[in-house]
């Protein structure tokens, strides 16, 4: 035990005295250690393998929803949205100066063709209408006996003739005094409504100053806007499927197509005539599809649409050997969400969840879309 005790101690004395030998120990054991790394036990190069494998392995093609579409013929029409106007409203002016001393409608009233509105005061026009006719009837008088005396042989050509012109001006003095008459009673040219009558009894009108407002409400007419793409499509005849802000459905033809482009917002304006026989008011906002053929297409959410790089709208559909399809299509008309599309096969797989991860040409799977 003694000598075993002296060996350890002259150990520990020999480690004290050479330290370098403890640094090249640990030197070796950490080369050792790498090398046990690189060719060791071949861990590395089975995780190779697995990736190796994995990769091998095929991938699944996406999954895409699709929707069984089946086309329909519908008509192709042109929308127009408008405001619907009286088919014809007359301001009516003073033709005469004078004071208004008789009212006979009030606004809203129903009046007919030649009905007095109101009267201006007319009674020196009548005076004037008098003399005028009294004169008329002497230059008469005068001419007849200038025609017998000339006859005769008792007057010359030349004093028949100024009788004959005194007797044209006459008749000239006497139409103008009645046509001034006439026009101290304002009429309604048109059947009507009277709208406005911004004059009263008591007022002095001035020619021109305008003293009622008659509309003609027997017809109405939508007045709207096409664009230079639809000009072409539009004809005066042309039934109109109108409807109105509250859903109610009306009959209408077109009636008027401009042949110029308006200046500023280059559209041509459109005329579609209405009846009118329930009395509707004018002013009403009115939606109208103006047929113009039919076509083949599917009804199909709007959201469903693609745009390619031209901008070109565009919809996705999976072919019988699930291959995707793009296919540019055309909006014939819109339903609230969705919308008709022309342009795709009668009958059409159309993706309808999982397009915006595909491209045309691409394998897909497919599973139906929810109802």
């Amino acid at each position: 035990m003694r000598m075993k005790a002296i060996g350890i101690k002259r150990q520990q004395g020999a480690v004290r005295q050479r330290p370098w030998l403890v640094a090249v120990a640990l030197a070796v054991a950490v080369a050792l250690w790498l090398a046990s790394g690189q060719f060791g036990d071949g861990g590395s190069d089975a995780q190779a393998a697995v990736d190796t494998a994995a990769a091998a392995e095929p991938a699944l093609p996406p999954l895409v929803q699709v929707r069984q579409s089946q086309s329909r013929e519908i008509a192709r029409a042109v929308e127009v949205r408008g405001y619907t106007e009286p088919w014809s409203a007359v301001q009516l002016a003073a033709e005469t100066e004078g004071r208004v001393v008789e009212v006979r409608a009030e606004p809203g009233a129903r009046v007919e063709a030649g009905q007095v509105l109101l009267r201006i005061d007319p009674r020196a026009r009548e005076q004037v209408l008098a003399q005028a006719r009294a004169q008329l009837a002497q230059r008469q008088a005068e001419a007849q006996a200038a025609q017998r005396l000339h006859r005769q042989g008792h007057l010359s050509d030349t004093q028949l003739a100024q009788a004959q012109a005194q007797l044209a001006a006459a008749e000239s003095d006497a139409k103008r005094a009645k046509l001034d008459y006439e026009a101290s009673f304002v009429k309604s040219p048109i059947d009507g409504r009277l709208e406005a009558r911004p004059v009263e009894v008591g007022d002095y009108l001035k020619v021109g100053t305008v003293a009622a407002r008659v509309v003609q409400l027997g017809r109405l007419k939508l007045v709207a806007d096409i664009t230079e793409q639809q000009r072409p499509q539009v004809h005066t005849g042309q039934s109109v499927s109108l409807r109105t802000a509250a859903g109610e459905e009306l009959p209408g033809e077109v009636h008027f197509v401009a042949s110029t482009a308006d200046d500023q917002t280059r559209t041509y304006r459109l005329e579609v005539a209405i009846d009118n026989a329930m009395g509707r008011a004018a002013g009403e906002s009115v939606r109208g599809d103006i047929v113009v053929d039919t076509v083949s297409a599917h009804r199909l959410p709007i959201g469903l649409i693609q745009f390619d790089d031209e901008g070109e709208l565009g919809l996705l559909t999976v072919s019988d050997e699930d291959m995707v399809t793009r296919h540019e299509v055309e909006i014939v008309r819109t339903e609230a969400a969705e919308a008709w599309f022309s342009g795709l096969p009668p009958s059409a797989a159309v993706i309808t969840r999982g397009q915006g991860f595909v491209s045309a040409g691409q394998r897909v799977r497919t599973t139906p879309a929810a109802d």
